[in-house]
């Protein structure tokens, strides 16, 4: 994933290695509640999510609309994750799901959307986050993102 508001990549030069660490570890959703965007597990690693029955996961989400959530996520095409999220609740494993809102991208009606079809999985979607993009002032060759003002 390359996405569009990560704020790794918005980090000033010259600060300790760890801080530029992108972890997408799906032993870090579980362990310790870091969100991940399943969009680059092996079928060996959602076996092993699987069989292991590891609850709760922590989902990047951003937008049900898959065309959407590939931009957001710097991807060449569409990235579901629908299909993603009934195969953990296929198998009882307990979501919270995370939407980071990008002004005039995934907000408004997208946003309505992805919340409503979302609710459409409760209880085994336990919780809905949505927060506003953090965006810094090193955001120097990333794409152009707007600030909520309120």
């Amino acid at each position: 994933n390359k996405c569009m508001f990560c704020f790794v990549d918005q980090e000033p030069r010259g600060l300790r290695r760890t801080l530029y660490i992108k972890d997408d570890d799906y032993r870090l959703s579980f362990l310790q509640g870091a969100y991940i965007t399943l969009s680059n597990l092996s079928e060996e690693d959602w076996q092993r999510i699987l069989t292991l029955r590891l609850s709760p996961m922590y989902v990047s989400v951003h937008a049900v609309n898959p065309e959407i959530r590939g931009r957001l996520l710097g991807l060449p095409g569409p990235a579901p994750i629908m299909p993603a999220l009934r195969r953990l609740l296929d198998h009882h494993i307990e979501v919270h799901c995370q939407i980071v809102v990008c002004r005039g991208i995934n907000d408004g009606v997208v946003l309505q959307e992805s919340i409503s079809e979302l609710a459409r999985y409760t209880p085994g979607i336990a919780s809905l986050a949505i927060v506003p993009v953090g965006l810094t002032c090193h955001r120097e060759g990333l794409p152009a993102l707007q600030a909520f003002e309120k």
